[in-house]
This record gives structure tokens, sequence and C-alpha cells, in this order.
């Protein structure tokens, strides 16, 4: 969130004023709670992530770009045209042949994917990135509860922690939005 909304101003000129920046912060530092780098929890290869998450931020703000002009269903099938030919080049290498069972989840995946896209193009459409960014980090609340459900992990004090920072900025920028749309309503 913090490269979303970090390249929103440069590239799509949009205005992040101080308390949105301060709730992305507050999101990140929710983040850096539940990850504890510096522990021994936390391991080298997940520099790597900073680069997804700059590619990540990157495709979001193009999402956004091009959403002003192209319909939701127009961008899914340009998202799935796209993944389909990178798998396509990458599957020789990998490729085992999938059970039933595989194929099923795969489809399910492919169903929930693509409706995520959708949604997402969405609210790239209607609201600013700075809004949507701090919303971005409950992908590793959700994360934390599949941990539980599938795996039966146990989240630490430092998730529950976190997890309340990160929805607590959430929160504060959801209400700050409801309040500025009410105050240019009125």
């Amino acid at each position: 969130a913090i490269f979303l909304t970090a390249f929103s101003v440069p590239l799509l000129k949009e205005h992040v004023g101080i308390r949105r920046w301060m709730a992305v912060l507050v999101g990140f530092i929710g983040v850096l709670v539940i990850v504890r780098p510096g522990s021994s929890a936390f391991q080298p290869a997940a520099l790597l992530t900073i680069g997804a998450a700059v590619l990540y931020a990157l495709m979001m703000i193009m999402t956004r770009k091009i959403a002003q002009t192209e319909s939701s269903v127009t961008m899914v099938i340009y998202h799935s045209i796209v993944a389909a030919v990178v798998g396509l080049i990458v599957a020789p290498f990998f490729w085992t042949d999938p059970s039933w069972f595989d194929i099923g989840m795969l489809g399910a995946a492919a169903l929930v994917g693509l409706t995520a896209q959708f949604f997402t193009t969405l609210a790239f459409r209607i609201a600013p990135v700075a809004v949507l960014a701090p919303f971005d980090y409950t992908a590793l609340l959700m994360a934390t509860v599949i941990g539980f459900v599938i795996w039966e992990e146990i989240p630490g004090n430092s998730v529950w922690g976190g997890a309340a920072l990160l929805i607590g900025s959430g929160l504060y920028i959801l209400y700050r939005e409801v309040k500025l749309r009410r105050a240019q309503a009125t």
C-alpha cells in the first residue's frame, strides 16, 4: 500500500493528504508487527516480496489508469489473456498432470480470480488509489485466517496487534472518506 500510494502521486497526479499517508503508514506498521522483521521468523528471501510489491503497485496503477476508459469486463479479459500467455510460456518447464480434484480447484481459483479482478477494476475506477491502498493490507489478514482454518496455525500476539493496526487504519480511511463525501454533498 505504501508503494501504491506513493506511485499514485506522480503517475496518476492524485493528491494524498497527510491523514491518508498516516493511515497507510499505520497499516504498514501493522504489517511489520505481524511479519516481525529482525526476528528468527523473518527470512532474507522475504525481501523478494518488496520487488513483488513494487510490481503489484505498478499493476494497480495501470489498472486505475486503464479503468477510466475500458470496461471492467474488458479489463478482466485483458488480464486473463496475459495470464494465459505467461502460463503457456512457463508450463512446459513445470508441468505435472493434474488430478480431477486439482482441475476442480484450478477452476475454482480461476473463478475467484476473475471475480476479484472484476471488483478490483470497479473499485479503482471509483475511488482514488490512496483510499483503496490501506485495504490492500487485508490480504495479510486473510492469509492468517486461511492459515488458521486450513493448517490450524494459531496466530500469536503480534498477529493480533498488527491486525488491530491494519483494521484501524482501514476504518479510519473509510471514516474520513465518508466524512469528506458528506461535506462535499452539502
